[in-house]
């Protein structure tokens, strides 16, 4: 038994080393099954208490103030590692007015995201399931102010990155529009040019076919002579 534990420490120790954070499952207070990746793409943090710890109790309204103020950005799991009963951990959450995620009591100090060496403990996880720091004693919103600043970051250059798309639908669209009235302006001129080019032959043949008269002055002096005139 003890070569078995001595084996996943070593495991889990080589996990935490390579900043990734292990998914794992667990069953929370109202006996709903869960798992860390379930909220991915949040700042999740995974604080390790217990009900009979006096710095844990310290640290609740911390952990509360987080969970209100950056509600929808950052989560949190709160295991309980001092084999309490699902009973004194709910009447816990009451007293101190907890509202985020709790799991129930987990007998072992020997966690998927590393060694437990004292209450309490929590581990940071990025949206994209790294683990990015394991923090003993109380956590305090100071302490995760640097991750909350980097969420802010983040979506102020997604905001940046969605005006400037917008803003170059707006360029692309007239000049597709001009392009395009460009193009009828040329069909439309064409048919033109077209009509105007058999009226203007049909006004030459016309002037062909008409009959110039001259007036020819011998026949009128033919008309004037007398034929007795010759005889």
């Amino acid at each position: 038994m003890r070569l078995v534990q001595w084996i996943v420490l070593f495991a889990t120790i080589i996990l935490t080393s390579q900043a990734f954070a292990v998914d794992f499952k667990f069953k929370d207070i109202n006996n709903q099954h869960r798992k860390l990746s379930d909220y991915k793409g949040q700042w999740t943090i995974v604080n390790y208490w217990g009900v009979r710890c006096g710095p844990c109790r310290a640290e609740v309204p911390e952990l509360n103030k987080i969970y209100r103020k950056y509600r929808g950005k950052v989560q949190i799991i709160g295991i309980e590692l001092m084999s309490s009963t699902n009973r004194d951990i709910r009447s816990f959450m009451v007293q101190n007015g907890m509202r985020f995620t709790v799991a129930a009591t987990q007998r072992s100090v020997i966690s998927p995201l590393g060694v437990i060496r004292s209450l309490p403990t929590s581990f940071i996880i990025s949206p994209d399931g790294n683990l990015v720091k394991k923090h003993t004693g109380i956590l305090t919103e100071r302490t995760i102010r640097p991750y909350i600043k980097q969420i802010q970051e983040d979506q102020t250059l997604q905001q940046d990155n969605k005006q400037n798309q917008v803003q170059s639908k707006n360029i692309v669209i007239p000049q597709v529009q001009t392009q395009r009235s460009q193009a009828k302006q040329q069909m439309t001129a064409t048919p033109q040019v077209q009509k105007t080019q058999p009226q203007q032959e049909s006004q030459v043949t016309i002037k062909k076919e008409i009959p110039i008269k001259k007036k020819n002055h011998g026949d009128d002096f033919l008309m004037n002579i007398n034929p007795d005139d010759f005889f």
